[in-house]
């Protein structure tokens, strides 16, 4: 058995990397690379023998009686001194192989061989490590780009893009940042492992970390609506009779959890409480507005809220935020209205005191 054919062999055994995947790959980057160097036309054919690192290059051309485009086509009576047997309208493939061609065959080979290499063993690293997906880790920043913190998890190195991280505190080298796992995949044959400070499930972490009632079940969340590094809503409910209120429960005295969460995240966080009845839980998610008149059902997914002429600007927030949140965490589209525009664009009539 040939050294080449041991050393194929033992990649497949090893690696997983087939001789049909090194072939074609090879095969591929040689053609690309011709075609770069030399401009040449797209009709060529690479066939690479890697049992014997022996390349051949082959135009490929019709067979015509009358020739059009000399790149693409070549004259019968030219093709049947090549091949006695072909005919008119068939393709014939000419040798067009380049003196020492072989040598860059083995250069190629030898750098096609190593990528597929580093790919295959970032794909494994990758799927062994798939576990990290959707999980909670904290890691050390080890360096710090334009657009990136690179931070240090056990022996594995992962990216926290700036754009997903909102904080009162800056982040410096040496820190110790959490985050949340976003993927862990390749890319261009490199291991990529993100993160994020953005997501829903690292907002609900930090959250239970720093609100104790949160943290032993006392109190639930149950909807979050976020827009990351400006503002959130919260929605939170308990059963427990010895809690008799809830939002302050999870606000603290004097704001002390809430405020614990903002330095984490960057943002303003509203706290409302959760109703199983959905037309007190959307009065509640549109708070700080106050004294909503009434909610009526146009669908499944659209509402029209009622809403004193003075509480309006309150209950659309700043740039429509405050309405926004509130359509989010409901799950409801809601189009808020004073009594006499809801008169106008629904028919509405005030319910008799």
């Amino acid at each position: 058995m040939s050294t080449m054919i041991k050393l194929l062999k033992h990649i497949e055994a090893e690696r997983g990397i087939t001789e049909q995947e090194i072939k074609e790959a090879v095969e591929f980057a040689i053609l690309q690379s011709y075609k770069t160097r030399s401009n040449t036309t797209s009709n060529l054919i690479v066939d690479y023998d890697l049992r014997n690192n022996k390349i051949k290059m082959y135009i490929k051309k019709m067979v015509v009686d009358f020739i059009l485009d000399d790149r693409f086509e070549i004259s019968i009576e030219d093709a049947l001194k090549i091949d006695p047997a072909i005919e008119e309208n068939e393709y014939i493939f000419i040798d067009y192989t380049p003196d020492n061609f072989d040598r860059l065959a083995v250069k190629t080979a030898k750098e096609v061989l190593g990528d597929l290499l580093k790919a295959k063993s970032n794909a494994v690293k990758a799927e062994n490590l798939s576990d990290l997906e959707d999980t909670i880790v904290t890691g050390k920043v080890i360096g710090i780009s334009r657009y990136s913190y690179l931070v240090k998890i056990d022996e594995k190195e992962a990216h926290l893009p700036k754009e997903e991280v909102y904080s009162t505190k800056s982040i410096e080298v040496g820190d110790l940042v959490t985050a949340y796992v976003s993927s862990v995949h390749t890319s261009n044959s490199e291991l990529v492992i993100a993160l994020t400070r953005n997501h829903p499930a690292f907002l609900k972490y930090v959250l239970e970390k720093e609100v104790p009632s949160l943290a032993s079940g006392a109190v639930k969340l149950q909807a979050i609506a976020r827009e990351a590094g400006s503002r959130t809503k919260i929605a939170v409910f308990s059963s427990d009779p010895s809690i008799m209120d809830v939002v302050k429960e999870v606000v603290g005295v004097k704001g002390t959890h809430i405020k614990k969460v903002v330095d984490w995240l960057g943002e303003k966080i509203d706290v409302v409480l959760w109703h199983p009845d959905t037309t007190d839980f959307i009065k509640s998610a549109l708070s700080p507005a106050e004294n909503i008149i009434d909610v009526i059902y146009t669908d499944a997914e659209d509402a029209v809220v009622i809403i004193p002429a003075d509480q309006l600007t309150q209950a659309i927030g700043g740039k429509g935020q405050n309405v926004r949140l509130a359509a989010k965490l409901t799950g409801y589209k809601l189009d808020l209205n004073t009594p006499d525009q809801a008169q106008l664009k629904y028919g509405y009539r005030a319910k008799a005191l």
